[in-house]
């Protein structure tokens, strides 16, 4: 494995397709997967609150948040997986500051589209079943991306902010590249990292 990365991280905008393309990436790869907010919907569904996921999440303290931001960083530092973050500046403060091999044997991808990209592929998931109209589900896609650049700045500091490309080795549109490609591409530059990193 030598000359090759051991894991990947995606992160994006909500509604980029970026858990479709965790999901190709796991299957073809075989890699297990980790994915952040799955642990934080988990957590919401165990404590029986009666508030949306979007407003449970938006109430979680920053000690939380952070905790949980850097557990799972730690998890595909110490092995081989795939993530599926929102928040992978823990790994990049480790590349800067050099102060971890593993950081650097790691992929970070970041994913975005345009909202009415989003909008059209969340329309018809389960996670959204519960909004009434196109114009609902643009608000609430757009409040969720605003909350997740607040909880982030919270987190990282008044300058952080995850859709940053500066964090990222590859970066695509979902909307002009479909998520098999963007799957092909990745595990493409985990294999070859000097051809595309």
């Amino acid at each position: 494995m030598e000359g090759e990365y051991k894991s990947v991280v995606f992160s994006g905008v909500p509604g980029s397709g970026k858990s479709t393309v965790v999901k190709i990436v796991a299957e073809k790869t075989g890699m297990p997967q980790l994915s952040l907010g799955d642990m934080w919907r988990k957590r919401w569904e165990s404590s029986g609150s009666d508030k949306s996921f979007e407003a449970y999440w938006r109430d979680i303290s920053r000690e939380d948040n952070s905790a949980m931001t850097e557990k799972a960083c730690q998890r595909v530092l110490d092995q081989a997986m795939i993530g599926d973050f929102r928040y992978v500046y823990p790994i990049h403060k480790q590349r800067v500051r050099k102060s971890s091999v593993e950081a650097g044997s790691i992929v970070l991808v970041f994913i975005t589209a345009d909202i009415d990209t989003r909008v059209s592929r969340a329309w018809n998931t389960e996670k959204y079943n519960n909004v009434r109209s196109v114009r609902e589900l643009k608000k609430v896609l757009n409040n969720r991306e605003q909350d997740e650049v607040r909880a982030g700045r919270l987190l990282f500091g008044p300058e952080y902010d995850y859709r940053d490309g500066r964090y990222y080795d590859l970066i695509f549109n979902s909307r002009h590249i479909c998520p098999q490609h963007i799957a092909q591409a990745v595990m493409q530059a985990m294999k070859q990292p000097q051809d595309y990193l």
